[in-house]
Formats: C-alpha cells, structure tokens, sequence
C-alpha cells in the first residue's frame, strides 16, 4: 500500500508540473530563446577573437555550446522549483504530503517532476549540434547523456531544497538573483578558468564547474581528463540526497506531532 501511494503521488506530481508547463506558453519560450539568445549574440561576437591556447582548432561556439546545456538544466531545474514555493504558500503540497504517499511521495514526486522537464529541455539543443563546428564524430553521446542526467537530478534536488526554505516567491526570487546567473557565468561557461587562484578555487566549490568541465570534455574532446569533476559532482548528488533525507526526517518528525 505504501508503495502504491507513493508511486501515485509522484505520478500525480509529474503530470501537475507538465500540464502547468504546457499550459504557460511564454515559459516554454523564454525557456527556448533564452539560451540560443545567449549562443547567437556570445557566439558571434567572440567567434572571431577567441583562441584556445594549444587548441586553435576549437571555435568558441564549439567551446560555448556545452555551457549553453549547462545553462538550460540549470534555468529549467532551478525556476520549475518556483512552483514549490507557490504551493506550499496555497497550502496544497501540505495536503498532497499527508496524502498516501506521504513527505516522501511529495518530495520525490517534486523532484523527479523538475528533472524529467530539466533533462528533456537539454534533449532539445542536442539537434544544434548538426549546424555548429562540433566534430559530430568526436562526441561521446553516452557519457554526454549520463552527464545531463545526473546533472538534471542534481541541480532539481537543488532547485527543489532552496524552494523548500523560500518562504515567498520574492524571497525564492532574490536567492536565485544571488546565485543562478553567478553560479553558470563563474563556471567556465563562457571562458576559461585558468590562471587565477580564485578561479581554481571556483573550480573545486561551485558544481556548475563541475558540469560544464564534463560536458565540454563530452562534446569537443572527450580525452579530457575529468575523473575529478565526475567524482565532486557525484559528492555535491550525495550531499544533495543526504540533505533532502535529513528534510525528510524533520518534516516527518514535524507532521507526527
């Protein structure tokens, strides 16, 4: 019984969030233009004066377009959250907690919701490929998929637990003012982090770092050398999931008063 409550809690969850996605057509365009915006005005206008030391062959475009994927899990997983706060204000995530399938139900369903949208969002720029200098043959299309999947579950989880705190949707607003846009421009996105104390350490603090290094050694040169990237990235998941059991707990310990 459990499990069938908790399985229909998240299925319930996940339709919610796909029937609100569908139903606000400015949403799903902004979540479009926004990052061939981003690739069109960057990608033009460094195409001619970017050079990658040791590596001339790599245009920026090429250079620029997995920080573009990285962008879209990032936006898509962080701003779909913003549905969480909102409900938890109406008081309906506390009816669908004290449902059958419970906190855990609620919480799962939320967060599998986010990254489902997430990943198939980033799905959706791969095809850009096909009309951009990446040597298509040089790809590593499994590694590239594992990548914006665990990408899309961790940044949701994320997405999910700041919404989880924000009390206001102008509170959840202000945190992603202060760490969204920071986070993708200080993650190597758009140029490279080398050289610089601080950027070294950037490198091992922010997870955005992480990603983009893994997706970028993915799309246009996969012998990079990223073990450490996919090991502090799985840390910052652990973390992440370990952070959402103590929530679990507390708001159990809450709702059985």
């Amino acid at each position: 019984m459990i499990f069938f409550g908790i399985k229909n809690t998240v299925f319930l969850l996940i339709r919610m969030e796909f029937l609100r996605f569908f139903r606000e057509p400015s949403r799903l365009i902004a979540m479009i233009v926004q990052p061939l915006l981003f690739l069109a005005v960057f990608g033009a206008g460094f195409q001619q004066n970017f050079v990658i030391e040791g590596r001339p062959e790599i245009s920026y475009i090429a250079f620029f377009f997995p920080g573009i994927l990285a962008m879209v899990v990032l936006f898509c997983s962080i701003y779909s959250t913003l549905t969480l706060v909102e409900d938890k204000a109406t008081g309906f995530f506390s009816y669908v907690m004290q449902g059958p399938g419970g906190i855990f139900g609620a919480i799962l369903g939320k967060s599998a919701a986010t990254t489902i949208l997430a990943f198939l969002q980033a799905m959706l720029f791969l095809p850009l490929m096909l009309f951009l200098p990446i040597e298509l043959g040089r790809v590593n299309f499994s590694l590239l998929l594992l990548a914006l999947l665990i990408g899309s579950i961790a940044f949701s989880l994320a997405g999910v637990m700041l919404a989880w705190f924000s009390k206001t949707v102008s509170v959840f607003h202000a945190v992603m003012s202060i760490i969204l846009l920071p986070s993708w421009l200080l993650s190597g996105a758009m140029f490279p982090l080398d050289g610089n104390r601080f950027f070294w350490f950037l490198k091992l603090v922010n997870p955005m770092c992480f990603f983009v290094s893994i997706l970028r050694s993915c799309i246009i040169d996969y012998g990079f050398d990223t073990q450490k990237d996919w090991i502090l990235i799985s840390i910052f998941l652990v973390v992440l999931i370990v952070s959402f059991f103590i929530i679990f707990m507390e708001e159990k310990r809450v709702y059985a008063r």
